[in-house]
């Protein structure tokens, strides 16, 4: 598509590459996130035409190449921004993070910037989907295509488990919605329902 091609990621950075932000670069990758999934459904399809076929490794491989793009931009953020959060005692949160039966996390994230705290979410939503298809396609690939190897790919460096940045997502609402509104809540709509998919909804 033309949303991963060059001509969208790097051509309107030419002149001034330095202008390119850090919700930039999280987009550029979340616009690969669509061809990775037609790639899923190339490689599962039995019936599609040799010279279109996409092996498990292939998907495997391009999964592999967006997590390790995910993790030097972070690395990049926490030496950046990292001082931009910092930890709130529930105690001095708003009843967005108390339930009847007391507060949901010990304590909350809170930022001196909403972009930086958008960011973050933004970049742990989309490592949450990668994840969790870089899971499964490594799956197909032991079921459907035992003979498939990954050869000269380093293992990704995991990180932190998709349900704890599922929750630090959520630690960071009562940031989004108490300090900013509706602005906060229009930025939290990807996030949160990314957020959603590895937690037990039954338990919320």
């Amino acid at each position: 598509t033309l949303l991963e091609q060059r001509l969208w990621k790097e051509v309107p950075w030419e002149d001034d590459a330095a202008s390119k932000t850090q919700l930039d670069y999280l987009i550029d990758i979340l616009c690969d996130y669509p061809g990775l999934l037609e790639d899923t459904d190339n490689a599962r399809s039995l019936g599609a035409l040799p010279e279109n076929r996409i092996t498990w490794a292939d998907v495997l491989h391009r999964c592999h190449e967006k997590l390790t793009r995910l993790s030097e931009w972070q690395h990049c953020w926490v030496s950046e921004f990292e001082i931009s959060r910092y930890e709130v005692d529930t105690s001095q949160s708003s009843y967005i993070s108390i339930e009847a039966g007391g507060p949901l996390f010990p304590s909350i994230f809170y930022f001196t910037d909403i972009w930086r705290a958008f960011e973050l979410c933004v970049h742990n939503a989309l490592r949450i989907l990668l994840l969790r298809l870089y899971t499964q396609v490594g799956e197909y690939m032991n079921t459907s295509s035992p003979g498939q190897t990954m050869t000269g790919v380093d293992p990704i460096e995991i990180g932190a488990s998709v349900e704890d940045l599922a929750i630090e997502i959520c630690r960071s609402i009562d940031y989004f919605l108490n300090k900013h509104g509706q602005m906060g809540a229009l930025l939290l709509m990807f996030p949160a329902q990314i957020a959603l998919l590895p937690l037990d909804r039954s338990s919320a």
